[in-house]
């Protein structure tokens, strides 16, 4: 009894299953791909529908493009123009008609393909940028270490002079930040002109807007410390010059 009824489940889940992916004969499941700002004929097929129409268009990134609209009817065909493809990715249209005097759903993709193509010329542009970027940021790095941190120290624990080149670590790390910020910006700049990966470059764009914010943060609190440190610095410097020597 209970192998019955679970049977009788599983045939009813797959005859509503059958009759929702049935709309429409020639119902597609992708559009085809397009480029970016271009004039898109969004179609759907069906015989014996009195009318067709979308529910919504959404972008790649799930929000709604657009809403309710009613198709244009051509013989067995309906269509509608829709124009708002400024974003690349996968967009997937929704919408729905009365097959056999039955209101019923049906779906398809349609892809915006990113600006540019990838050619040899371009891959080794970028490459080439991000790589004097890199170095630039690894050496400002290495620079960094090799800085001194402190002022000289005597046997005595007192300081014995007050060492000016530890100001520039302060300069040479937002100098490093910004070059980081930079670095994240062309990644992002080639992912948004080339790469058919939506998600990738959302996240290539989430990291330079953080490093962005961060940076626009980080540069004046850097210049405050080092200030700050100037100051304290030209205090113990008087106290070394009267010959008051501090721990």
């Amino acid at each position: 009894m209970k192998y019955t009824k679970f049977t009788n489940k599983i045939l009813l889940a797959l005859f509503i299953s059958i009759f929702l992916i049935s709309f429409i004969s020639a119902e597609q499941q992708s559009l085809g791909t397009f480029n970016l700002n271009e004039r898109i004929n969004v179609i759907q097929i069906c015989s014996n529908c009195s009318y067709v129409n979308i529910s919504s268009i959404l972008y790649p990134n799930s929000s709604q493009a657009l809403g309710e609209s009613g198709m244009t009817k051509l013989g067995t065909k309906y269509s509608l123009f829709y124009e708002n493809t400024s974003t690349f990715g996968t967009y997937i249209v929704n919408g729905h008609g009365d097959i056999d005097g039955t209101d019923t759903v049906w779906s398809y993709t349609f892809f915006i393909a990113p600006q540019y193509q990838i050619t040899t010329a371009v891959s080794l542009f970028y490459v080439g940028v991000l790589g004097v970027l890199c170095f630039l940021f690894v050496l400002s790095i290495l620079f960094i270490g090799i800085l001194p941190s402190q002022d000289p120290i005597g046997n005595d624990g007192n300081i014995m002079s007050i060492n000016n080149l530890k100001y520039l670590k302060y300069p040479i790390a937002g100098l490093a930040w910004g070059i980081l910020v930079i670095i994240s910006f062309v990644i992002f700049n080639f992912a948004e002109g080339y790469i058919n990966e939506a998600l990738l470059v959302s996240t290539f764009r989430m990291i330079f807007q953080f490093l962005m914010i961060s940076a626009m943060i980080g540069v004046p609190v850097i210049f405050f410390f080092m200030v700050t440190k100037f100051m304290q610095d030209q205090v113990i410097k008087r106290m070394i010059e009267r010959n008051i020597f501090t721990d």
